[in-house]
């Protein structure tokens, strides 16, 4: 799925499917996100191997940041709808303590990560409010010593609006190409977060007539403690 996301973007941003580029772009991700802290190496490995391979600074940026947007959202989306619709899956853990601590620290993490696509979404749509709001909370972040530098944070901000724009824009032009995007996207999610649900199969810790409902149940136990680990590392 990773690699066939590519494989689209670069159809709606060059005119080629390039299947050999795609896939060592994928790679090239999961490689070096792996190997760099917080997970921060992989998009600029990605953006540098296309640009050596002959791709303009510009296709090479777009193509990255429109897989890097797209999936943000389409994953936050599923985490929160399996999370909001299976809020009594907790209630089966044995330990309630545990329960309560995953429920808690599971409904921080996803509004911790929600706040960038938040923040992205309201610049595009309210701008003038978005930047009001941006500038408080930079404002106050830099009176209690957490933001070194306003001007350097607020710049930083504006420019992920501004590469989140250009991104839409180009792939709205193949409104085809968008919704393959999208699906390969959720494809993905999904299927990362069924996978839990298969390893139970596998060690038969779940029998076969404990089917979609039991599928949904772990793949909401996944999502709360993804989430948590926005918190808590371990």
């Amino acid at each position: 799925c990773d690699w066939f996301k590519y494989v689209v973007i670069m159809k709606t941003t060059t005119g080629k499917c390039n299947f050999k580029t795609s896939s060592k772009v994928a790679f090239l991700g999961k490689y070096y996100d792996n190997i760099t802290p917080f997970a921060a190496g992989g998009q600029p490995m990605q953006i540098y191997y296309l640009h050596k391979k002959g791709f303009s600074g510009g296709v090479s940026s777009a193509v990255v940041l429109i897989k890097y947007f797209v999936n943000m959202f389409c994953w936050l989306l599923c985490a929160l709808l399996l999370m909001a619709c299976n809020i009594g899956v907790l209630s089966q853990i044995a330990d309630q303590t545990w329960a309560q601590v995953i429920k808690i620290v599971g409904w921080i993490g996803l509004a911790l990560n929600l706040l960038l696509p938040t923040m992205i979404v309201l610049f595009a749509v309210l701008p003038r409010f978005a930047n009001a709001c941006t500038s408080g909370l930079v404002g106050l972040g830099t009176k209690i010593k957490i933001v070194k530098d306003k001007d350097k944070t607020m710049g930083k901000a504006l420019n992920t609006v501004n590469d989140f724009r250009s991104s839409i824009a180009i792939m709205s032009k193949k409104p085809l190409n968008f919704l393959a995007l999208i699906a390969l996207c959720f494809a993905e999610v999904l299927l990362t977060f069924a996978f839990p649900y298969c390893i139970l199969r596998m060690f038969s810790a779940i029998g076969a007539e404990q089917g979609f409902g039991m599928l949904i149940q772990v793949m909401a136990l996944y999502a709360f403690v993804q989430q948590s680990v926005a918190i808590i590392p371990t």
